[in-house]
């Protein structure tokens, strides 16, 4: 008898989707839809970099500037409408949690109605180094560790996308600890790690295999996400499916849906 053909699941939703606004990602906002009706999703979050305050100096293949936001948020609600018969279309931002910047960016999130939004921790607070540069220093991954469990506790990010990010090169006893610090900070508050299909797709330092041991030691909630820059990484099952892998090796549920932030303070406010 003739074994029939395996055919690959696939993500059913996705909260981690760039637009060409950031400055590195490329596509309309159409086509990244349309990518994922054609993979078979459900569920599509569109969660650009959040806009810094104008008088921050420009980091313009980084972030969508402050002017674009509310033409950005425009577009997702236009999709949404448009293909709301063939799939559900969320507002997001994918933000790092900076207390100068904290204050401007929820208002921003309330006047835009913003459904939810993804903590990528890729900056430090004050200094505004990027966080995912190679490093031996115990100080870089401390306050790593540090801003992401203070940013996390405000109740306003659904998820921590590429927990991993840190490629720190030190101290390997020390990097299980604040690993740990990390991973257990993040289950108190139910929030799921992203295990990251870009940086799975590009052979990054991340996912990081010893980070994932330590997130399944700890009973971690698991998501994945496609951290979209093109329509084109939508539907990858090869890589979707390396990183069921992955999960499967460190002992990790993975979850299909993101539930969003309750507690969102612009939320209460509204």
């Amino acid at each position: 008898m003739e074994s029939q053909k395996h055919t690959p699941v696939y993500l059913t939703a996705n909260y981690h989707t760039h637009t060409a606004r950031c400055g590195h990602a490329v596509g309309a906002d159409e086509e990244y839809v349309k990518a994922a009706i054609a993979a078979g999703m459900q569920v599509l979050g569109f969660s650009d970099h959040i806009p810094w305050p104008d008088q921050v100096p420009p980091r313009d293949t980084l972030h969508m500037r402050m002017n674009r936001a509310a033409e950005y948020a425009a577009s997702v609600c236009a999709l949404r409408e448009k293909y709301r018969d063939q799939i559900a279309i969320y507002l997001g931002f994918e933000a790092e949690y900076l207390p100068e910047f904290y204050e401007a960016q929820m208002k921003m999130c309330e006047e835009l109605d913003v459904d939810y939004l993804i903590m990528g921790q890729h900056f430090l607070p004050e200094s505004l180094i990027y966080a995912g540069s190679r490093t031996g220093s115990r100080r870089v991954l401390e306050q790593y560790v540090d801003t992401v469990l203070e940013g996390l506790s405000t109740g306003a990010y659904s998820c921590l996308c590429h927990p991993d990010l840190v490629d720190f090169a030190g101290d390997g006893a020390f990097y299980r600890k604040q690993m740990r610090r990390l991973c257990e900070g993040v289950k108190k508050m139910g929030i799921p790690l992203e295990i990251n299909l870009l940086g799975l797709g590009e052979g990054r330092h991340y996912p990081n295999e010893r980070f994932w041991t330590i997130a399944g030691e700890t009973g971690n909630r698991a998501i994945i996400g496609v951290d979209a820059h093109d329509p084109a990484s939508i539907g990858k099952h090869r890589i979707f499916e390396a990183a069921l892998a992955l999960a499967e090796r460190c002992g990790l549920e993975v979850e299909e849906r993101m539930e969003f932030s309750a507690t969102a303070p612009w939320r209460q406010r509204l």
